[in-house]
């Protein structure tokens, strides 16, 4: 769940739970809030695996979702690029290109800060784990984008860590 500009938004799965082999039925919610009214559901196609065990993963999946203003960045489906939404009205205002298979998101003084693979097939199952579970040190593309344009500002490949990550800037880092 994220928030900004008095609105709430978040991924639920409103599928019914009476079964696991159900299929998901994703969902982005936006709610004002102050008071809780829904001001807006629109459907998505794929969130995550269904059949990926609870609780155990994906772990980027939540850093997947950023709110800024009257923006909403979303790597909704994870094998095409970062979704620009308008928070107010719902509306998809485009697609970035050259952000597919992004693991994360990050927002800071008007630059989009993404995590992002090679391998969007590697992003759905292979997360930043290896198979035993354990980091192996996977290099990741770290890229600075204009959130309207999309244009790149630099990137940056390197071993990224199973873990969030931060951006920090001023005189005393």
């Amino acid at each position: 769940m994220v928030a900004a500009a008095g609105r709430i938004f978040y991924l639920l799965d409103e599928a019914p739970n009476v079964s696991l082999f159900l299929p998901p039925d994703w969902e982005l919610v936006a709610r004002n809030a102050y008071n809780g009214k829904i001001l807006w559901k629109r459907p998505f196609k794929r969130w995550g695996s269904p059949l990926f065990p609870y609780k155990s993963g994906p772990t980027q999946m939540p850093r997947c979702l950023v709110a800024a203003g009257d923006r909403l960045f979303v790597a909704a489906n994870l094998d095409e690029g970062v979704t620009v939404i308008d928070a107010a009205a719902g509306r998809t205002i485009k697609t970035l290109e050259k952000t597919a298979a992004c693991e994360e998101i990050l927002h800071h003084n008007g630059t989009l800060y993404l995590i992002t693979t090679d391998s969007p097939s590697l992003c759905q199952t292979g997360h930043r784990y290896s198979d035993g579970n354990a980091w192996a040190g996977q290099e990741k593309w770290i890229r600075a984008v204009a959130p309207e344009s999309g244009g790149e500002f630099w990137r940056h490949k390197t071993p990224v860590a199973p873990a969030p990550c931060a951006v920090r800037f001023g005189s005393d880092c």
